[in-house]
């Protein structure tokens, strides 16, 4: 009787979905914990050059500014090579949320790697239709030491929002009833205006869509993503007067290149140890 019992509450749907939101949750729950530690360190670094001290986290007042200065517009000396609204609006939401910049700051960049983390799971769990593959995958991502920078310092939050957003502009565009994904165009937008490598957007609808069609409608699936890369474009060069940093080169071309192999190891080294 026990056994059978049991068959049948496996094969339920809905003890299933508790057990998919029980094994998600786990690990939602470890990865929060793992980064808990850090609401008690201090800002350092960047934060205080962008977060610590600038009044124009301070007040809505400084809003429409947001869309018409570059990001270290609070620090003179700084060269206007950023710019991320979203960056400053989300720093604004934390001013209001936590108050003066202080340590408990840190709380938002776990809550924002755990969206990550359920971004990414849903995306798997969509494009391979395998929920232990999806869990896997994303469990991994959670706990993976190579994320502790990002995780622990304040500023680098532009990076766990730019990977949220982008994630979640191919998972609405992989779910789309229609032609266009507004969710998605929302999120790839979002991307954009949160840190420059947001503007690859399109490029992974199209790539995503090549994947399951042609060419040539992978090209037309991309197009209406362009519409935001335009507006950014048009707001980036009103506020910085270029589109490409206005940072001088300190090596050519060809010295770049060269440095890529022992970057690249390095990278692969961490991911890998």
């Amino acid at each position: 009787m026990t056994s059978i019992l049991d068959k049948c509450l496996s094969s339920s749907p809905r003890f299933a979905r508790l057990r998919r939101a029980f094994s998600a949750g786990a690990i939602l729950l470890l990865a929060f914990l793992i980064y808990l530690p850090t609401i008690h360190y201090a800002l350092v670094y960047d934060d205080l050059l962008l977060i610590v001290g600038n009044p124009r986290l301070t007040s809505w007042r400084y809003f429409p500014g947001y869309f018409t200065t570059h990001l270290w517009a609070n620090q003179p000396l700084e060269l206007p090579n950023y710019y991320r609204p979203f960056s400053l609006i989300w720093l604004r939401l934390e001013d209001v949320a936590f108050g003066p910049p202080r340590p408990i700051w840190h709380l938002a960049s776990i809550l924002v790697h755990l969206g990550v983390v359920v971004s990414l799971l849903l995306l798997i769990r969509r494009l391979t239709g395998d929920w232990k593959a999806a869990l896997l995958s994303a469990g991994f991502f959670a706990i993976h030491p190579i994320q502790t920078e990002t995780v622990a310092l304040v500023c680098c939050f532009s990076d766990l929002l730019l990977t949220m957003f982008r994630v979640l502009a191919v998972y609405f565009y992989a779910g789309r009833k229609g032609t266009i994904s507004f969710l998605s165009l929302l999120f790839a937008t979002l991307a954009m205006f949160t840190k420059e490598p947001g503007i690859l957007a399109p490029v992974l609808i199209l790539v995503y869509e090549w994947n399951q069609s042609r060419f040539k409608q992978a090209v037309t699936s991309a197009v209406p993503y362009l519409v935001p890369v335009l507006l950014m474009t048009a707001l980036r060069i009103n506020a910085l007067g270029t589109f490409s940093t206005k940072v001088p080169p300190n090596m050519s071309v060809a010295a770049m290149v060269l440095t890529w192999p022992r970057v690249l190891a390095a990278y692969a080294a961490h991911l890998l140890w």
